[in-house]
């Protein structure tokens, strides 16, 4: 970009040729007289121009995320350290080659990355603009500790309150916040948004209702080759296909089914079961051996030079603790067949030092010390509460999000 100096404009407008220039002086109605192929008059007239206009606009609002801020956020989703069972997202969000966000990716996007990435850009350090950026983040932090509350596991009066006034404050902040959302009618899906309260009382958590499983068996459906087979072929297949899947799920599952039958359910159950079995648990370690990794109701836990994300979490660190910690697993230990993590605790927040989380009690993240204690407790399995994700950041800081939807 050119400097503000005539020798510099000068120099930047001679850069190009003649028919741009001409275009431009033309656009903005300046009077130049017409030389063929001569480009030193549009030059002349358009220096005049730029020199009698005001170095900068005072109206001018800048990008709340400019190029710097997108970085960041993808910095977030690079190096936040996440538990396997956290489907990933474009580490590239924001540019065109990351493609078409899903609805799962954007859930994950919304109540993981982009608050701990606009919290920390927005309302951790003091800034030139910063009441306005501190508005626009309350404003965006509503509309995603509703995502945040809608996406639990339970439901209550009091989240199902919450979630609506969360709405209602990001609906009446849109217009404030974003001004070019005047130009555009109301989105219908904003009213729908309302909707939702009414759901949560009367069918409980949104995981039990929404339709995110038939968006899925669409998507396999249209991925089928049906070789221009219509006219009904197609579903009858669909339809014997699905009742010998269930009658053989229901042999499978009879107590006078084959031994030898039993034996290959374990491999059906692998390759075939869409859900998770939250009751599976890892057989004791006959040797007494260390391991790395436990599975615990379904959930794997990991030691922190195995996996690091599935050794993030938050748990009780004695039998009558009443307060969660956070740490991560050093060592899995099975002892006369009961096993035992030993969790290095997550050092707390030094005095003085800044959480900008604080402010949004419905996203469970806190701000804690970079480093880790030199605490170490054993405790079962049974005192694990949830898998918590882990961003370090300025300051000797890191982020802590408790991964629990409980």
């Amino acid at each position: 970009m050119p400097g503000n100096d005539e020798e510099s404009l000068k120099k930047f407008l001679e850069s190009f040729n003649v028919r741009p220039l001409r275009f431009v002086a033309k656009s903005l109605h300046l009077d130049v007289p017409v030389y063929v192929g001569a480009k030193a008059p549009y030059v002349k007239a358009l220096l005049t121009w730029r020199l009698a206009q005001p170095l900068t606009n005072p109206d001018f609002i800048p990008k709340a995320v400019n190029l710097q801020g997108l970085k960041f956020i993808q910095r977030v989703i690079l190096k936040t350290a996440t538990p396997s069972w956290i489907n990933s997202v474009p580490r590239n969000y924001g540019e065109s080659s990351a493609g078409t966000i899903k609805a799962d990716e954007w859930r994950i996007l919304a109540t993981i990355y982009i608050p701990i990435a606009l919290v920390l850009l927005w309302g951790d350090q003091p800034k030139d603009d910063a009441e306005r950026l501190g508005e626009m983040l309350s404003h965006s932090m509503a509309l995603f500790q509703a995502v945040t509350l809608v996406c639990r596991y339970s439901s209550s009066q009091a989240r199902s309150d919450a979630y609506r006034l969360f709405i209602k404050q990001w609906v009446d902040g849109i217009h404030e916040n974003h001004p070019h959302t005047e130009e555009h009618h109301a989105r219908i899906n904003i009213h729908a948004a309302f909707h939702i309260y009414d759901f949560l009382l009367l069918f409980g958590p949104i995981m039990a209702w929404w339709c995110f499983p038939f968006e899925r068996l669409i998507g396999t459906l249209q991925k089928i080759n049906t070789n221009d087979h219509v006219g009904g072929e197609l579903e009858g297949t669909i339809v014997r296909s699905f009742w010998r899947g269930a009658n053989l799920r229901r042999h499978l599952s009879r107590p006078d089914c084959p031994e030898v039958v039993k034996q290959f359910k374990v491999l059906f159950d692998l390759t075939f079961s869409p859900r998770l079995d939250r009751s599976a648990e890892s057989v004791p370690n006959e040797h007494g051996k260390d391991r790395v990794h436990y599975t615990h109701q379904g959930i794997n836990y990991s030691r922190a030079s195995t996996h690091l994300g599935n050794s993030l979490v938050m748990y009780y660190p004695s039998k009558d603790s009443k307060s969660k910690v956070a740490g991560s697993i050093q060592r899995i230990e099975t002892h006369e067949n009961q096993t035992y993590f030993h969790i290095q605790r997550q050092a707390p927040l030094p005095p003085g030092k800044f959480d900008p989380f604080l402010p949004f009690p419905h996203f469970p993240a806190k701000t804690y010390s970079s480093s880790l204690e030199d605490i170490i407790d054993r405790v079962p399995p049974e005192s694990v509460l949830s898998h918590c994700a882990r961003f370090e950041f300025s300051d000797n800081r890191a982020v802590i999000l408790d991964l629990s939807r409980q």
